[in-house]
C-alpha cells in the first residue's frame, strides 16, 4: 500500500502543478488517475478494518471535483455515506454530496475535513488549495 500512497502523492503534486501553469485538460486527467488510487486505498484500508478509511474516500471526491467529473464524485460520496462514519465527517459527506447534486460549485473536500478534530493531524499531500 506504500506504493499506492506513495503514486497518489506524486500524482496530486503533478495535478496542482499543471492546474497552476494552466493545463486544465492535463490537471483534469490527473487528478481523476488520482482519484482511483485514493479509491483503491480507501477500499484497501476498509478491508483491513481500518476506521480511518474514509480520509481516503473523502480524497477520491476531491480529486474526481477536481477532474470535473461530478457524476464520479457524487457515486463516491454516496458510497461513503452509506458507510459508518463519525457524525462530524458524515455531515461533511452529505453536505458536499449535495453541493455536488445541486450543481452548486464545491469547495475543495479535503479542507473540510481537515478542520474537523477527526482528522486535524492528518495531512494529504498535494492537495494543493486544501
Amino acid at each position: 500500500m506504500t506504493d499506492l500512497y506513495r503514486r497518489k502523492s506524486v500524482l496530486s503534486v503533478e495535478a496542482d502543478r499543471l492546474k497552476a501553469v494552466g493545463s486544465r485538460s492535463g490537471a483534469h486527467a490527473v487528478y481523476a488517475e488520482a482519484a482511483e488510487l485514493d479509491q483503491q486505498l480507501a477500499q484497501a484500508l476498509r478491508a483491513q478494518g481500518d476506521p480511518d478509511f474514509y480520509i481516503n474516500a473523502f480524497s477520491a471526491a476531491s480529486c474526481w471535483l477536481e477532474a470535473e467529473q461530478h457524476s464520479a464524485a457524487a457515486a463516491a460520496l454516496r458510497q461513503l455515506a452509506a458507510a459508518e462514519l463519525p457524525e462530524a465527517v458524515r455531515a461533511e459527506v452529505e453536505r458536499t454530496l449535495d453541493m455536488v447534486c445541486t450543481k452548486r460549485e464545491p469547495a475543495c473536500a479535503v479542507r473540510f475535513l481537515s478542520r474537523l478534530p477527526e482528522t486535524a493531524i492528518c495531512s494529504i499531500p498535494g492537495s494543493g488549495n486544501g
